[in-house]
């Protein structure tokens, strides 16, 4: 996840791309879901009834556990593309030598040929084991964060429509407190899990980066050169991307809302459209600050101490190779993030409906 760039990734790549059901529209008490569609008329300026559907968000149980068995569904079947993607965003170009690895393809063959298989899935159980905290770290304290922020004043859907004297951006709030409120809780959340998950995303990218060295070894020869302060190495670099963050979730839970006639008749979204509205908000959000994950990547790669400050390491990469450097690996980067994304959410919207019909049916009998 924050080894990635984004949720979907994640992280995501970053990961970087899983939510909960949307908080757009009005809530019932406590902050909770959002009430029915025959709430709509109370307000002049409320959003359209797919906005006001009735969605009853997980409980905090469900969404860790979903958020895990999501995050292993979308690795295993992504892992070489993963691997594609790090070597090329560590990969330094010089002037008049040939780049060893051009393009996704060619790096998926060379890594096949040089190592095999086990080099195209090297890093697979550091990303299981780091995706699997994670993302259950992240769904739940994502939830925690929109439950507390929907409680507060002019996000809590109740309040009247702007003022004469409400600024603009007042206004704004309230006539839309679901792009705050998941702009905020995908942000906080990312940091926190990206500070506490680092060490075992610094681990996968050494071993993604480098053939022949194992989880274990990896782990004992970073404490060993760099002190324990080596695994949280880049951690910086990894929360700057908690904007990316927040983008990519407005932009998803605003494209995964039900059509009227779905949120009419108590229906979620379909698996297509979550499906489309991760690989939209996944594609907008790598073009914007995919240059921070190369350089978050290029920082973990790095041994602490040998480091320069992440502004001058991006003047010597302008300096040195181009503004193409800042972009090295984003094909991959998107041909592994949009599939992966995809799965996620798709996956996590399975079991969170799977393990919530189990829940519901044991606490009735």
């Amino acid at each position: 996840m924050c080894g990635g760039g984004s949720l979907a990734g994640t992280y995501v790549d970053a990961p970087l791309s899983v939510l909960a059901p949307s908080t757009n529209g009005r809530r019932r008490e406590g902050g909770g879901a959002m009430s029915g569609a025959a709430d709509a008329g109370l307000v002049s300026d409320a959003p359209p009834p797919a906005v006001v559907a009735a969605s009853r968000p997980p409980s905090a149980a469900v969404s860790a556990a979903s958020g895990g068995l999501s995050g292993i569904v979308a690795t295993v079947l992504t892992q070489p593309l993963d691997v594609a993607k790090t070597r090329l965003q560590l990969q330094r170009s010089t002037p008049g030598v040939a780049d060893k690895y051009r393009g996704v393809v060619h790096t998926l063959r060379t890594v096949a040929a040089e190592e095999g298989m086990r080099g195209l899935m090297r890093g697979v159980s550091p990303s299981i084991l780091g995706l699997t905290p994670s993302l259950s770290l992240f769904f739940t304290t994502y939830n925690w964060w929109r439950a507390r922020l929907a409680a507060l004043p002019l996000l809590d859907g109740q309040t009247p429509p702007p003022l004469t004297g409400d600024s603009a951006l007042v206004g704004m709030v309230r006539r839309s407190p679901d792009v705050l409120i998941n702009g905020v809780a995908a942000a906080a959340s990312w940091t926190s899990t990206c500070i506490i998950t680092n060490p075992i995303w610094i681990v996968r990218l050494r071993m993604m980066a480098a053939s022949g060295v194992e989880g274990v070894a990896s782990t004992r020869l970073i404490i060993r050169e760099e002190g324990i302060a080596g695994l949280w190495h880049g951690t910086a670099a990894s929360c700057l991307s908690a904007p990316g963050a927040a983008l990519q979730f407005c932009i998803y839970e605003r494209l995964k809302l039900p059509s009227a006639a779905d949120a009419a008749a108590g229906r979620v979204a379909p698996a297509t459209q979550v499906a489309a509205a991760s690989a939209a908000s996944s594609v907008a959000t790598t073009l914007v600050f995919y240059p921070l994950e190369v350089l978050r990547s290029r920082t973990q790669a790095a041994l602490r101490g040998k480091t320069p400050p992440m502004a001058t390491l991006a003047r010597e990469m302008w300096r040195t190779e181009g503004a193409a450097a800042f972009y090295k690996g984003i094909t991959a980067s998107l041909v592994r993030t949009v599939p992966n994304g995809a799965m996620a959410l798709c996956s996590y919207e399975f079991f969170v409906r799977i393990l919530s019909q189990l829940v519901d049916e044991r606490a009735a009998q």
